[in-house]
């Protein structure tokens, strides 16, 4: 059994931070970086790694962070045409909370090696703008997946069935935004990789 952990903070000045600017002649939003003046970083990891047997292995691993606005930082959002002060608010894309189990299992043979093994994830909500708004929000999500490789005693190939997302969870972890206040704030996304299923092939050399 081996368990590694690990405590970090950081504090950071004028960290830039990539903020949606509305072109007011265009219309359109681009993407610019401007500098918080102060933001703050703090959390803490846990890795666990059990060898039950020759045969079996468990793996965990979790993390916590926090992130902040320490001081007043101005940003106009394009939802309301207002600009607000995003002081105490979280970090894009920073979930305080983050989980991840699995499992191997090998089993030798005459004619070579086959592999089993399952994996889970969890990842907390998360914000996409610094004004951490609802509408602007990743529910927490989870994926299951699984994976059974044969490979011969030489060693030489690896054939595998596997499968993602086994559970169909359904996130726009991908890629999510909200459009400015002239287009409807409309919420626009890409979705994870829905539930699939595949064999692989793999020759060594």
């Amino acid at each position: 059994l081996s368990i590694r952990s690990a405590l970090f903070y950081y504090d950071y000045e004028d960290m830039q931070v990539e903020l949606a600017i509305l072109d007011p002649n265009s219309g359109i939003v681009t993407s610019r970086l401007a500098n918080a003046p102060d933001v703050e970083v703090y959390g803490a990891e846990l890795e666990t790694t059990w060898a039950v047997s020759e045969k079996l292995l468990f793996l965990g691993n979790y993390s916590y962070l926090k992130s902040d606005y320490k001081a007043d930082f101005f940003v106009s959002d394009n939802k309301s045409n207002e600009v607000r002060n995003v002081r105490g608010n979280e970090l894009n894309r920073t979930p305080n909370n983050k989980v991840s189990l699995s499992a191997i299992y090998s089993q030798p043979m005459a004619s070579g090696m086959a592999v089993l093994s399952g994996s889970f994830s969890w990842v907390d909500d998360q914000y996409v703008t610094v004004f951490n708004d609802d509408i602007e929000t990743i529910d927490s999500y989870h994926q299951l997946s699984a994976r059974l490789a044969w490979r011969p005693a030489s060693e030489r190939f690896e054939v595998a069935l596997y499968g993602l997302n086994l559970t169909d969870e359904v996130s726009f972890a991908n890629d999510f935004s909200v459009s400015a206040l002239a287009d409807g704030v409309r919420r626009t996304g890409t979705p994870i990789n829905p539930r699939t299923y595949g064999i692989e092939a793999a020759v060594f050399f």
